[in-house]
């Protein structure tokens, strides 16, 4: 899954597209707040999951919100190697609070950050299998160790 330049959107839509790849009733990120208290857990639960295969994902440093909230689920269910560089950091839990019928304010109420409380938020995800960016004479060296982890895994299906 290529999420290299996905930092457009809503971050809850990462969460739904890493939710069809992870079995449901699994934590697979919490919000914190700004002393990195975990507010709450979110759990895997589409009824849609797409399990038996290996999966890697790729990201780079212009990976944020959304394509950071897959990349980080996917990861955090350890149902995906994650290789590339260090994501963007910019991955907050967005509310719209209404002030009256006509007008409203989006306001930051939380950050993603894993299970222990660690944010992506800022910090950006580190990957598994962290790599350098190609020089003009290389080929694409992300697909190169994504093809290569997907290779080497073993699903019992």
């Amino acid at each position: 899954l290529d999420l290299r330049h996905v930092n457009q959107g809503n971050e809850l839509l990462g969460i739904k597209l890493a939710d069809l790849f992870i079995a449901d009733g699994q934590e697979i990120l919490a919000t914190c707040g700004p002393d990195e208290k975990i507010l709450s857990k979110i759990l895997s639960a589409d009824g849609n999951e797409l399990p038996g295969f290996p999966m890697s994902v790729i990201v780079d440093k212009t990976t944020a919100g959304p394509g950071e909230t897959c990349a980080a689920a996917l990861k955090i269910s350890k149902r995906a190697t994650v290789v590339g560089d260090v994501t963007f950091g910019k991955s907050v839990q967005l509310e719209n609070r209404y002030l009256s019928k006509d007008f409203k304010v989006k306001m930051v109420t939380g950050w993603y950050c894993d299970l222990d409380g660690t944010p992506i938020h800022y910090e950006g995800l580190n990957p598994e299998v962290p790599i350098q960016l190609p020089t003009r004479d290389e080929s694409d060296p992300y697909m190169v160790i994504a093809k290569t982890q997907l290779q080497e895994s073993t699903v019992d299906v």
